[in-house]
């Protein structure tokens, strides 16, 4: 890591799109953000002009797959966490599928092992613990014994183990004691979202009131739309106080519906994810079809996770919705950042904040990543 300067490529921070920006890097952080004409480069920074590209904070999606996390398979996490960085992810939450307690505490073993590890790819932030309490939902392959809710004192103690590694829990507010578990572990720094969830409006409203402040992901294993009493969808839609996860492709989301979230919850309301799960042996068992098309299958052809990278959610969300770059991007940089807590440091191209940077031609297609300020993958050397 040295100092440099990024010139003549587009800039978005997201929140403005610089035409010919100058970006300024000094030891793994920004140094300055702004206009080729007015940001000078320092003597002793080295140039690296990048005409027609456009830089952009690294993506951070808060809700990946790996079946890896849970089998302890470290040397399988690192391979994942290089081909993030060659699609612009830049940082992630491991995400747990159904485990036990004893699973979950391997995963934890094995996020503690990937941070100690030298490894040149996007770094894990922490854990997203999903499925807590499971309730049988919609979609068939949920149809069997819920597993029971965590206790305060299980996460505690992944907590200290993980160092505070436990970012996020999602799990059905409806459950017994999920509320008041939810209002102790938010406390602790710990966001939760509503998941796998049949409750009605009161529900979601309270557990607003108690610190889910997500939808995970938007009209996944959830009751459909009903006239009669409002579930979480409706609920996720004019809360202000709820913003909704997203995948976008349209064997997932028809874009009648993404045009229906967009217009209720804007950019500020959304945070794209990928749901990403590997094409082959995932957690509830038997191979996977379906991987980088949209929603992936198990044999029996039940949905099971999503085989979009997320520069495709990206540019899926871009062109169905008709919103400008900005808006795009804030999806996926800052509105994560922001949830995790983690805006002092990632999210966006500012003074001070980590040199997490892709840069991506205009059609997104990613062409450099560079995290702390270290190129990890692509085209450009520095």
């Amino acid at each position: 890591m040295g100092q440099f300067a990024l010139t003549k490529a587009a800039a978005l921070t997201p929140f403005e799109l610089i035409e010919e920006a100058t970006v300024l890097i000094s030891h793994g952080r920004i140094l300055a953000v702004g206009d080729g004409a007015t940001v000078k480069i320092p003597e002793g920074f080295q140039e690296i002009p990048l005409e027609g590209l456009i830089l952009a904070p690294g993506l951070i999606d808060q809700h990946p797959h790996r079946e890896v996390f849970l089998s302890g398979n470290v040397a399988g996490l690192i391979k994942w966490a290089r081909f993030y960085a060659t699609h612009g992810v830049t940082a992630f939450l491991a995400t747990t599928a159904f485990g036990t307690f004893e699973q979950l505490y391997q995963a934890a073993a094995s996020f503690n092992q990937l941070t100690h590890s030298d490894y040149k790819g996007a770094q894990c932030l922490g854990i997203h613990l999903e499925g807590s309490g499971l309730i049988p939902g919609p979609d068939e392959r949920l149809r069997y014994k819920p597993l029971p809710l965590l206790t305060v004192a299980e996460v505690e103690q992944l907590q200290q183990f993980t160092n505070s590694g436990i970012k996020a829990i999602t799990l059905a507010p409806e459950l017994p004691g999920a509320l008041a578990f939810a209002a102790a572990v938010t406390k602790r720094g710990i966001s939760c979202s509503i998941g796998y969830s049949n409750a009605d409006w009161a529900t979601v409203v309270m557990a607003v009131e108690n610190g889910f402040s997500c939808v995970v992901p938007c009209f996944n294993q959830a009751d459909p739309l009903s006239y009669r009493e409002p579930k979480v969808i409706e609920t996720a839609l004019l809360h202000k106080g709820l913003s909704v996860e997203l995948v976008v492709d349209s064997q997932i989301l028809s874009p009648a519906n993404l045009e229906l979230i967009w217009q209720h919850k804007g950019a500020d309301g959304i945070i794209l994810v990928s749901d990403g799960v590997m094409p082959s042996g995932y957690f509830w068992g038997g191979d996977l079809s379906g991987a980088g098309e949209g929603r992936c299958h198990n044999p029996a052809e039940k949905s099971a996770g999503s085989g979009v990278t997320l520069e495709q959610v990206i540019r899926n969300f871009w062109k169905g919705t008709g919103c400008n770059l900005s808006e795009a991007f804030i999806t996926v940089t800052y509105n994560p950042a922001k949830r995790l807590g983690l805006v002092e440091s990632k999210g966006s191209l500012a003074p001070g904040k980590d040199a997490d940077i892709i840069a991506v031609t205009p059609d997104f297609d990613v062409v450099m990543t560079m995290i702390g300020g270290e190129v990890i993958s692509g085209l450009i050397v520095i």
